[in-house]
Order: structure tokens, then C-alpha cells, then sequence
């Protein structure tokens, strides 16, 4: 976008430009203004992806989060049976903590 051309009013009807003046011509003011229109559209586009994004981080970490406590319960059992190796159930304690296998 070309620079914005700003203009002081000095009297009675008499504009000159002045690159701290407070005002700008109708043509500068609408090109600005459908440039903010259409920037806040874009920022709301984003606004929803990031929010549709947010949503199923926060679904799958349930899931995960059901699955861990469900598998645990699984080692749990089958360790009272004497079925599953202390190793492997502290493997499992160690992924449920976000640690690796």
C-alpha cells in the first residue's frame, strides 16, 4: 500500500499536507478501511481454525487420557494374577507419566 498522504488544516478551508496532520483524504480513508475489513474477516477465519484446533487437542487427550487409565487398570489386573512382569508394569507407569517405554 502507498503511503498515506496526511493533511493539517491551517484555516478556513485550507488544508496543507503535513506528514503529522490528523487528516488523510476520503480515497486513503477507504482503501484503509477495506483493508481493516478485510483483515478482521481474515482474523476471524483464523480465530475459528485455531479454536476448531483447540477443540479436538482437548477430545483426543481425553481419549488418551480414558485409554491410559483403562489399559493400567488391564496391567493391574493381570498383575494380581501374576500374568504381567514388573517390568512391563512399570513401563506402562513410566508412558502413563508421558516418559518412553
Amino acid at each position: 500500500m502507498s503511503d498515506i498522504k496526511r493533511h493539517k488544516a491551517v484555516g478556513s478551508g485550507i488544508v496543507k499536507a503535513d506528514p503529522k496532520g490528523d487528516l488523510v483524504l476520503y480515497v486513503d480513508y477507504a482503501r484503509l478501511k477495506a483493508e481493516v475489513e478485510r483483515m478482521t474477516e481474515r482474523n476471524d477465519t483464523l480465530s475459528m481454525r485455531y479454536d476448531t484446533a483447540w477443540a479436538l487437542i482437548n477430545v483426543q487427550t481425553s481419549y488418551i487420557e480414558r485409554l491410559t487409565k483403562a489399559a493400567l487398570q488391564v496391567h493391574q489386573e493381570l498383575d494380581e494374577f501374576g500374568q504381567v512382569s514388573a517390568k512391563s508394569v512399570h513401563e506402562l507407569r513410566d508412558v502413563s507419566k508421558g516418559g518412553q517405554p
